[in-house]
């Protein structure tokens, strides 16, 4: 999936968007079931780079003391006036890829992806400190508009 936008970010960037995944759909041994790996990459001239954002199987890090992993399983989850029955939430506890705002900030900063099932993508939600003083920076961006077609 790419993702493009007209937004200019804080460091005079046209940043582009590419959420690719790679892996085993069969046979993923030592794993039996599917196995695979979503990566989130961020193209600008100032700033940028890769997050791994998931792996399934979603027990990669059952501790939670990992880079990346599954923390959450919401169940009728409310955003914008919908309702999505199943909400998988993938902790990034250093995103180099995330979407930046107007104000710059620190690269790196932990983040949330919640994946709905059956649509994908509703909501990130970044912690980080802003670039020229240090003060905490907490940046939202939610899906507001959905047209499935099947």
């Amino acid at each position: 999936m790419n993702i493009a936008t007209n937004f200019i970010d804080g460091y005079g960037n046209n940043p582009r968007w590419k959420v690719s995944s790679w892996g085993n759909r069969v046979n993923a041994y030592p794993e039996p079931k599917r196995a695979y790996q979503v990566d989130k990459t961020k193209k600008a001239i100032n700033t940028g780079g890769t997050s791994t954002v998931y792996y399934h199987s979603y027990n990669l890090c059952p501790n939670k003391d990992c880079w990346y992993f599954y923390d959450t399983l919401l169940t009728k989850y409310e955003l914008n006036g919908a309702v999505y029955d199943t909400v998988r939430v993938f902790r990034v506890g250093a995103d180099w890829a995330f979407q930046e705002s107007r104000i710059p900030s620190l690269s790196g900063g932990l983040s949330d992806n919640y994946y709905a099932k059956n649509v994908g993508l509703i909501k990130l939600y970044n912690k980080n400190y802003r670039l020229s003083d240090g003060v905490p920076l907490n940046q939202t961006w939610s899906l507001i508009r959905k047209k499935i077609i099947q």
